[in-house]
């Protein structure tokens, strides 16, 4: 049982998707846990050892992977295990019999989600709600439980609502060429997913910054043309508004994703809740929906642009080095 170990930190171990993923997740597990736990790019790992050599102290590895066969992460696992020594790593995969699992002293696998498309889509969210669900199930947190339950059982109408919106959007904006993902705290990663997911389906021109680092900078990339994207955690909605507004004075269109209740500034607004229901919805569970939102935006984009969503030029499923 990991609940039941030694380990005084938990370090996510990843790659591409499964990294952003991971920049979120670190951070409710750390909160759920009490466990310090930081997220880690493989491939940092294998151009920088001897600093993450020397680190960390009684980790844990959690390393979530599509494919369980990218070869960063498993040359990263065999840097840290080489000096740490015993130290423990529980891998999340979707394939059975990778060479991952071979490494984990225990492994989670969801079978259903993976999927022949390049790009993470289901993988990814099925993933990051594994993690979370899996640091709730650590922590107790009865709320999140119920926020994940909530959002699973609305899922299919919000999703059919969204995809039509969504489609009318891209159809609407046809002069679009630029996406700005904007997330904070447990949705930064996955308003980095949401920009790569941009780049990866549709090869559009994205990018992404923590909330109200887009006016140190690189507000003066947008124009007319520009869709900045908010996932809105509601901590501090009055100051995602005011940037949302500054990024309409620049002339960009503002899409926003929230929980409940309304949003000023934005040109569009998606809210998981009708107005009459009351409550707050976890951040974490919000980022999920708005992770669907963003690859709803991609298919839709890459569509349009005439491509195919499911195989994007030059892209391989997993980096063999």
């Amino acid at each position: 049982k990991f609940s039941s170990g030694s380990e005084k930190e938990a370090v996510f171990v990843a790659c591409g998707s499964s990294y952003w993923m991971s920049l979120s997740a670190c951070m409710t597990f750390e909160q759920k846990t009490g466990i310090r736990s930081f997220a880690v790019s493989a491939g940092d790992i294998l151009m920088n050892p001897d600093y993450y050599s020397k680190c960390f102290n009684k980790l844990l590895i959690i390393a979530p992977s599509r494919s369980g066969r990218t070869t960063e992460v498993l040359k990263a696992i065999e840097i840290l295990k080489n000096a740490y020594g015993e130290i423990r790593v529980l891998s999340i995969v979707e394939y059975t019999g990778s060479p991952l699992e071979n490494l984990s002293d225990s492994t989670i696998t969801l079978h259903w989600a993976n999927e022949e498309s390049v790009c993470q889509t289901r993988s990814f969210s099925n993933l990051y709600l594994c993690m979370i669900t899996m640091a709730a199930l650590l922590g107790n947190d009865t709320k999140l439980f119920d926020d994940i339950e909530y959002y699973l059982n609305r899922a299919p109408g919000l999703f059919l609502t969204m995809e039509g919106k969504i489609s009318s959007i891209v159809e609407g904006f046809k002069n679009c060429n630029y996406l700005v993902a904007l997330g904070s705290g447990k949705q930064y990663g996955a308003a980095i997913e949401g920009a790569y997911i941009g780049i990866e389906m549709a090869v559009f021109p994205a990018n992404y910054y923590s909330v109200l680092e887009l006016r140190h900078g690189p507000i003066v990339r947008l124009d007319e043309n520009s869709l900045v994207c908010i996932i809105s955690n509601s901590n501090a909605r009055n100051l995602e508004e005011g940037m949302a507004a500054d990024a309409g004075k620049k002339g960009a269109k503002v899409l926003a994703i929230i929980d409940n209740g309304s949003f000023k500034n934005a040109d569009w607004v998606f809210s998981m809740k009708n107005d009459s229901e009351p409550g707050v919805i976890a951040p974490e569970v919000v980022a999920l929906y708005g992770i669907a939102i963003f690859q709803a935006f991609a298919y839709y984009k890459s569509i349009q642009l005439g491509l195919n969503p499911d195989n994007p030029p030059q892209l391989v499923p997993y980096i063999n080095l």
